[in-house]
């Protein structure tokens, strides 16, 4: 299980990885897994918001 902050460093580490990819095609698909994990992440505080739990990891789909 994985906390919003883990899963928000993801994110940045794509975006990273964007930023050094050469091929268009990688820098696209690193560009479009970061939104994943950004939209993941904000999943992830929904639910931690929602339960009142500040520490609630998030189970896998």
């Amino acid at each position: 299980m994985r906390t919003a902050s883990e899963i928000r460093n993801d994110a940045l580490e794509c975006l990273r990885l964007a930023q050094e990819a050469k091929a268009r095609g990688h820098k696209a698909a690193l560009m479009i897994m970061a939104h994943g994990w950004a939209l993941l992440a904000e999943q992830a505080d929904a639910v931690r918001a929602a339960s009142g739990d500040a520490d609630q990891e998030v189970e896998p789909a």
